[in-house]
């Protein structure tokens, strides 16, 4: 569900109840982050962390047809693969577009934190571990060895640090 998008619960559901202004809100941070505000708190973080994270990660495997390769084919009849998710899977995290914008902004702000001195790739990696570990922060700050105080706090400032980083913006490619 994207964020600033809560049709889906029912109306007179027990989050909507408990939550009247819950789709007021979820607009005003999407305002706020047009405006280039970053989100404040880590629920707010993890939402556009997530929200990006969905956007970039293609959502079709396969298209109709059977795999064929210059080298090979298919003899079993196995699916051919979505060239999206091809591009997503053995392509470059900085690849650029034809207008110049980064075709994965999330994961090229990933790969430059791993490139920084310091805590950005540490940081970088968690934030990783965060997107493959169902964005469970409890649980990945548990196989950190941290307990859940520690875990918010590496949490937020990680998301933070990428906010700072990550950006929709074309790249001037000199």
């Amino acid at each position: 569900m994207p964020v600033g998008d809560r049709q889906q619960l029912h109306p007179m559901s027990r989050a909507a109840l408990a939550s009247p202004y819950l789709n007021a809100h979820d607009r005003s941070v999407v305002r706020g982050m047009r405006r280039g505000a970053p989100p404040r708190g880590l629920p707010s973080l993890m939402r556009w962390y997530i929200a990006q994270w969905d956007y970039e990660v293609p959502d079709r495997l396969h298209v109709r047809g059977t795999w064929h390769d210059a080298e090979a084919a298919s003899a079993l009849g196995a699916p051919q693969d979505c060239p999206t998710w091809t591009a997503y899977l053995y392509g470059s995290d900085m690849a650029l577009d034809k207008d110049g914008y980064y075709c994965l902004p999330l994961h090229a702000a990933l790969c430059e934190m791993t490139r920084s001195a310091g805590v950005g790739a540490w940081e970088a990696t968690y934030l990783l571990q965060l997107a493959f570990g169902s964005f469970d922060w409890q649980a990945v700050g548990a196989r950190f060895g941290m307990d859940v105080e520690p875990a918010e706090i590496v949490t937020t400032a990680a998301l933070v640090r990428l906010w700072e980083v990550w950006t929709p913006q074309p790249m001037i490619v000199r």
